[in-house]
């Protein structure tokens, strides 16, 4: 998958998880954020790339939310840092496996 820069929808996203998180501190990698899409058959889930060479682990969940596609059915969100606990992916899944229509605003993301 090619990489690239943030959408706005999803770095206002990545933005409204980090402040949930009381993680705002990480906000400043995203002006210059490089993202690749995962092929998650279209979900909308996003790996962090930092230009390393070296593979970055998991770590663990720092915020997850849950939203309503255009369609009305869920979409789980979760934001995860890597074992440095610099972010790793935005990782999101819609129940119904389908492909997502479009990331709602921040604003309508519930936290759990």
């Amino acid at each position: 998958m090619p990489q690239r820069s943030l959408a706005k929808a999803e770095a206002d996203i990545i933005r409204r998880l980090l402040q949930f998180a009381n993680r705002e501190d990480l906000a400043r990698d995203l002006t210059n954020a490089v993202v690749e899409p995962m092929g998650d058959g279209g979900m909308g889930s996003l790996r962090f790339r930092y230009g390393e060479d070296r593979e970055q682990q998991l770590g663990k969940a720092i915020a997850t939310a849950q939203a309503l596609d255009r369609d009305g059915v869920v979409l789980s969100i979760a934001l995860n840092v890597d074992a440095s606990g610099r972010l790793f992916e935005l990782d999101v899944w819609k129940v119904d496996f389908s492909a997502t229509k479009q990331l709602p605003p921040a604003s309508e993301l519930t936290f759990s």
